[in-house]
């Protein structure tokens, strides 16, 4: 990591040697508020910077930027132990790189555009800071806004004096990535590389991993679909959902497009398998299955603008694989089985934060509302997104066995790092979904 001033932190040591004391924090909401809103007012960038393209192809920058894809993992395994469930280090050193990788991949990115995994590795590294300062006394409705806590550590290593001579334009690019991904699509390629690769971790097996992790364990929310009859003519904005299936269905009808003219057949991919996931958390629930996908039922109805169709042809696939595995899982729906199915599922693989009492209490309260068919229903999704990650694994290998020798060095180092919490070996049997949406 270089130099680090002998801090166990390094230069994110400032923020990670305490603990949560209010003062400190409401002061660091206003550094954080400040010093991101002004960087963002006061920054002009452009997409077509052939003085950049050039820079990154020299014997300098590849050095640099390799020196600085180390440190900025260095500081991420560093800070490991404050990873919470659904923000880990299994999301930030391996899903948000090989997403990336796969989309530099995909879109045949070149110059400086390609540098974009920079941010991408970075973009929730703020993450880390909120496990710092999970606290009793720190509700989630007081939490500073990650992306800014994002954009002061990713700054506080390029201000490094390692870095002075990289183009301060190329810097700029990295941090308004970070600094804006959350919300409206950025202005930026970079910025919107980003984002799209980012918004893959909403949906599919690893968006009902993480909306288990998230809102229940995290938020002490719940997983059964509301009983609110409204939930059948639209749905609340993305912050106000309490509840895992309602989330799903959500990202379903309401994933913002962004760029990617290749990368969107595997955007597509997921999409359809979010749905498939869905449909069968209603395995063996008509009331629910009519509740949930209401307009695709009856397409006369009045439906709010949460509430659009989802495209038809996502619905049918969606269909076809949801028909394949309808009747290959076991008929469980006991409490403590699915509550030991979902604890080992969101704990298991490597780099995945571990849940504390406190969480694992909020899952089974969440499971003890449910009823012996949708706990049956639960139980079958789990079994298809766990099914559907080990394939996701393999087809991130697959990335992986593309980065070769010729690959610029900084990009291999990412690939090495993701490659440490890649399982190594997946089931033969499953079925190959994303080549069959891929080319069908």
């Amino acid at each position: 990591m270089g130099e680090n001033n002998n801090n166990q932190y390094g230069v994110w040591s400032n923020w990670f040697n305490d603990g949560y004391r209010q003062e400190a924090y409401d002061h660091l909401r206003v550094q954080a508020k400040f010093e991101t809103e002004f960087f963002l007012s006061s920054t002009n960038l452009t997409d077509d910077d052939t003085a950049l393209d050039e820079w990154v192809l020299t014997s300098q920058g590849q050095n640099m930027l390799v020196a600085l894809v180390t440190d900025i993992q260095t500081h991420i395994k560093t800070v490991s132990s404050f990873s919470l469930p659904a923000h880990d280090i299994r999301q930030i050193l391996y899903k948000d790189a090989i997403e990336g990788l796969r989309f530099s991949q995909m879109e045949n990115l070149q110059g400086f555009k390609e540098t974009f995994m920079i941010p991408m590795i970075s973009h929730d590294v703020g993450r880390l800071l909120e496990g710092r300062f999970f606290h009793s006394d720190n509700p989630h409705e007081n939490w500073i806004p990650h992306s800014q806590l994002s954009y002061l550590l990713l700054k506080a290593v390029l201000d490094r004096p390692d870095y002075k001579d990289m183009p301060q334009k190329l810097k700029n690019h990295f941090l308004y990535a970070v600094a804006g991904h959350s919300g409206d699509n950025g202005q930026t390629y970079m910025s919107r590389a980003v984002q799209t690769c980012d918004r893959m971790q909403l949906i599919g097996p690893e968006g009902f991993f993480r909306a288990l992790s998230y809102v229940v364990c995290l938020m002490e929310g719940n997983i059964k679909y509301p009983v609110r009859e409204s939930y059948k003519n639209d749905l609340p904005e993305m912050i106000k959902h309490t509840s895992v299936l309602s989330l799903i269905e959500y990202f379903s009808r309401n994933m913002r497009q962004n760029i990617g003219g290749e990368h969107v057949k595997w955007q597509e991919c997921v999409a359809i398998e979010n749905v498939a996931i869905l449909m069968m958390a209603c395995h063996g629930n008509p009331e629910l299955y009519q509740k949930i996908f209401a307009p695709e039922l009856n397409q006369n109805g009045s439906y709010g603008p949460k509430k659009q169709k989802i495209p038809d042809d996502i619905m049918e696939v969606a269909k076809d694989l949801y028909d394949i595995y309808s009747d290959t899982y076991p008929m469980i729906s006991s409490q403590f089985d699915v509550t030991r199915k979902i604890l080992s599922l969101l704990q298991s693989p490597n780099g995945s934060a571990q849940l504390t009492d406190t969480m694992k209490i909020n899952m089974n309260r969440a499971m003890g509302v449910l009823m012996h068919n949708e706990r049956h229903s639960l139980y079958q999704a789990l079994c298809l997104a766990e099914t559907l990650r080990t394939e996701q694994d393999e087809c991130d290998r697959d990335v992986i066995a593309r980065i070769d020798n010729n690959a610029p060095q900084y990009m291999q180092t990412i690939a090495r790092t993701a490659s440490d919490y890649c399982p190594y070996k997946a089931s033969s049997s499953i079925l190959k979904v994303a080549g069959y949406v891929l080319n069908r």
